[in-house]
């Protein structure tokens, strides 16, 4: 491991610490904090290491115009990769693979799946106590833990829904913000939103690099498709890595991304910590601090498509109407972006998707931008350079 990426992975630690004690005193938090982060980064460095002594060959593997879809969340990112990912034309990531990247463990852990549920339970940070009694208590007394391995394992089975989360393994994202106290203190976490100015950047981008090798190593699909959306704050190092990667750019109106996006973060904070033992004052620190940096993100993005950052021949933009909307017409203009004929299995598997888009039907219900704080106003006022861009009403 790099000596910067040891040095933000051992800034970031303390960081942690630091906002555990400060949040929630020196108690069990601090002390699952304590252990169980050092476990996680120390377990991914170790097992990954065993990859160049058992899988040498996954370091000859040559990425060839990945394809990231990047966009502000909520704004069916999700959804898009979803779709696309939903044949075998792109590669594609398990639940459980994202948190365990390491081929080595991946043997062992696809014949024995209670032990990789183990594993997960020593070293992945949404394992967290109150997240464990939840469940517990939601289940038979009888048949609590065979029902939760059973029904975890079967969980992350199923594709991952974020590449991003590889970055969570040298603690390089800001999903580490809904693992742990970081968000609820007033100092923010610039850390992981400044990602091009940091100067381990560079080694944070080739682990992911280092990820989708053995992947394709793994699996022998060599095409790329990756939803970073956070990623858009080191997207000069990733064209710096990843030269010939195509961007998927998707944007939709900041009334309902915002809203949409803080009421899906206090739920998992919910998850993660119960809602009821978050200091009142440090869930609106975490809000506050959720809403300046979703604004940074808008203007991020502004500074890169006028500077043009990323060559325009490598850059899509799509907006969430016209996924919705003019679905097949989408995803042909994507199909003739990323260069390659669409296999047959996918093109019936978008057609089908394509005749349910007018009954799709949201499954969660948002709160309204006012329940944390913030009005429309504020929105508008903040990011009216992106309503003017796009036409959003």
């Amino acid at each position: 491991m790099n000596k910067w990426l040891i040095y933000h992975c051992a800034r970031m630690y303390f960081r942690i610490l630091e906002s555990a004690h400060a949040v929630f005193g020196f108690r069990g938090w601090f002390f699952y904090y304590l252990f169980k982060v050092p476990m996680k980064v120390m377990y991914v460095y170790l097992s990954m290491s065993l990859d160049d002594i058992f899988f040498r060959g996954y370091r000859q593997v040559q990425i060839v115009k990945p394809i990231f879809i990047i966009g502000h969340p909520r704004s069916a990112t999700t959804f898009l990769h979803t779709v696309l990912t939903s044949s075998s034309d792109f590669l594609t990531f398990r639940d459980w693979e994202i948190h365990h990247p390491s081929l080595t463990a991946g043997k062992v852990f696809e014949r024995f799946r209670t032990l990789r549920l183990l594993a997960s339970l020593i070293t992945d940070l949404r394992f967290s106590p109150h997240r464990i009694m939840v469940q517990i208590r939601r289940k038979k007394e009888n048949s609590a833990i065979g029902e939760i391995i059973s029904e975890q394992n079967n969980i992350r089975e199923l594709v991952a829904q974020e590449e991003e989360v590889l970055f969570l393994n040298i603690l390089d994202t800001q999903f580490l913000t809904l693992e742990t106290p970081l968000g609820f203190v007033k100092r923010g976490y610039p850390e992981l939103c400044f990602h091009d100015d940091q100067p381990h950047q560079e080694r944070s981008v080739r682990f992911l690099s280092g990820c989708f090798k053995r992947r394709i190593f793994a699996s022998g699909r060599p095409q790329i498709m990756a939803k970073i959306n956070f990623s858009l704050f080191r997207i000069k190092t990733l064209m710096k890595v990843f030269p010939d990667a195509r961007i998927i750019y998707l944007v939709r109106s900041p009334l309902d991304t915002m809203p949409s996006h803080f009421s899906i973060h206090q739920r998992e904070l919910d998850s993660q910590f119960g809602l009821e033992n978050i200091p009142p004052e440090s869930l609106r620190q975490y809000f506050e601090h959720r809403y300046n940096y979703n604004v940074l993100f808008y203007r991020q993005m502004d500074e890169i498509l006028k500077g043009n950052v990323i060559p325009k021949d490598q850059l899509l933009e799509l907006t969430y109407d016209s996924i919705y909307k003019d679905f097949g017409a989408t995803m042909r203009r994507i199909e003739d972006f990323v260069g390659f004929k669409f296999s047959a299995d996918l093109v019936e598997k978008l057609r089908d998707r394509e005749k349910k888009q007018t009954k799709f039907k949201r499954k969660h219900e948002n709160l309204p931008i006012e329940a944390f704080g913030y009005s429309e106003e504020n929105i508008r006022t903040d990011l009216a350079f992106v309503f003017d861009r796009y036409g959003f009403k």
